[in-house]
């Protein structure tokens, strides 16, 4: 993998890698549902499914086991 060259992430040929990539993560899953992957830290997917998947105003519990669990509170706390 290391002898070939580096494909940029916006071009067409990245296309069938990430395709490849959803595709495994499926079956390492084992659902049939739609795998999604995030460009970003951690951090930014714990905001991305705060923010497309809980509304204002509904109750979570967070479970507070260390920093994970912190930092699940903050971005909670954050989005209302």
């Amino acid at each position: 993998a290391m002898s070939r060259p580096i494909i940029h992430h916006r071009s067409p040929d990245f296309i069938p890698v990430i395709q490849d990539v959803r595709k495994d993560l499926k079956w390492l899953f084992q659902t049939e549902q739609e795998v999604i992957t995030v460009a970003g830290s951690g951090t930014a997917g714990m905001e991305a499914s705060i923010s497309n998947f809980m509304s204002p105003g509904d109750k979570i519990l967070a479970v507070n086991g260390g920093k994970f669990g912190e930092r699940w509170a903050k971005i909670a706390t954050a989005f209302g």
